[in-house]
């Protein structure tokens, strides 16, 4: 899902990315002790926007521990600022009672809707028409929206094969280790921030 966004951003299919967000809530996953929801769930997101707007300069983040029974953070508002100029939004948790995996994107031409539970994508535009003088208090726009159902593949078996693959014919992985090491630099400077209170700049 994330490769067909990314590939549709390179061909212009969207227009340009202005903006971009990201929802990840669950209810609390009693797996999970050592870290708060931040690095848990976060540092997903933060790959994915990495991957898809480049690389992050600095980071503002909003969080608390709701449930008094743990010592990390179990909810997390991510502000990500990019070297182009642009930013990015994240909202994690372990408090809500459904699940929900979703990733937008705010561009010049299309708003696009990912959902990673469902592996699917709406794409939606408007475009003005022709204004019918009789009928002045309505505004001549037509909406336009569709949905793409892409081919459901697991996301963790395709990380590993890519791994795999990656090992025997000796080239790149489509995840590095560099990428691994910053999105998990940038969720921890985003620890550091909504605990200190103060924008964390990365280096």
């Amino acid at each position: 899902m994330v490769k067909f966004v990314k590939e549709s951003l390179g061909k212009g299919d969207f227009g340009e990315l202005i903006t971009i967000s990201s929802k990840r809530v669950s209810n609390f996953p009693g797996r999970i002790r050592d870290v708060g929801v931040i690095i848990d769930f976060g540092v997903h997101d933060i790959d994915v926007m990495r991957y898809l707007m480049g690389d992050v300069i600095s980071v503002y983040a909003k969080g608390g521990i709701f449930n008094k029974q743990i010592k990390h953070e179990d909810y997390g508002n991510i502000l990500l600022t990019f070297e182009n100029g642009k930013c990015g939004f994240i909202e994690v948790n372990w408090l809500t009672p459904i699940k929900v995996r979703k990733l937008s994107l705010t561009c010049s031409e299309k708003y696009v809707e990912a959902d990673y539970i469902n592996q699917s994508v709406t794409v939606s535009s408007s475009s003005f028409t022709k204004l019918d003088v009789n009928d002045v208090y309505h505004s001549p726009i037509q909406f336009n929206t569709s949905n793409i159902e892409l081919q459901k593949k697991e996301p963790l078996k395709n990380e590993i094969e890519d791994f795999v693959n990656a090992i025997k014919n000796n080239k790149k992985p489509l995840v590095t280790g560099y990428d691994g090491m910053q999105a998990l630099k940038i969720a921890e400077a985003a620890t550091k921030s909504y605990k200190e209170g103060k924008e964390v700049k990365i280096k």
